[in-house]
């Protein structure tokens, strides 16, 4: 039985899914993170960018990293002009996700000035820092090896020979 609602929840659309959705929503269960991120995607479609944005902002607290929460994490702040801590730290984890590490690290820092005890925000500022100096090292150490990698001479690049 619970089988099948779950696979309503998960194959049917519109405020009927949403709906059974959030009927099996149990928080702690193994499918939290997918039945949030599906719940969010219900929410947009049904015109609900707000609700939407804080499901999928709980959906990033329990799984950082996931490209299709993080993108629409970005999106949603970006058009509901959202400027809170929380917000604008879930963009800024959202943001590191999607490699764009600078970025991220800029929007972490106005949510830690804007609320300087919001849980786990020193951590993931840190965190993207460090990940931000280790591309930098990558990026000069790739670009030294360049610099420095000899040239090779291809057979096929030598002024034809005549032979007789």
């Amino acid at each position: 039985m619970r089988r099948t609602v779950e696979q309503r929840c998960l194959n049917e659309d519109g405020e009927a899914a949403l709906g059974t959705c959030q009927s099996i929503l149990a928080k702690g269960a193994a499918n939290e993170f997918d039945l949030l991120r599906r719940i969010g995607v219900l929410q947009q479609a049904a015109n609900q960018p707000a609700k939407a944005l804080d499901t999928y902002i709980v959906a990033n607290s329990l799984r950082r990293g996931d490209k299709a929460v993080a993108l629409a994490i970005v999106a949603l702040v970006d058009s509901t002009d959202r400027s809170d801590a929380l917000a604008l730290a879930a963009r800024g984890s959202s943001l590191v996700t999607l490699g764009k590490v600078r970025e991220g690290i800029a929007a972490m820092q106005q949510a830690q000035a804007l609320t300087p005890g919001l849980p786990g925000i020193g951590e993931q500022v840190a965190a993207a820092q460090r990940l931000l100096r280790q591309e930098e090292r990558v990026r000069e150490s790739s670009q030294a090896v360049a610099a420095v990698a000899p040239t090779r001479t291809f057979s096929n690049l030598q002024p034809a020979s005549r032979s007789n």
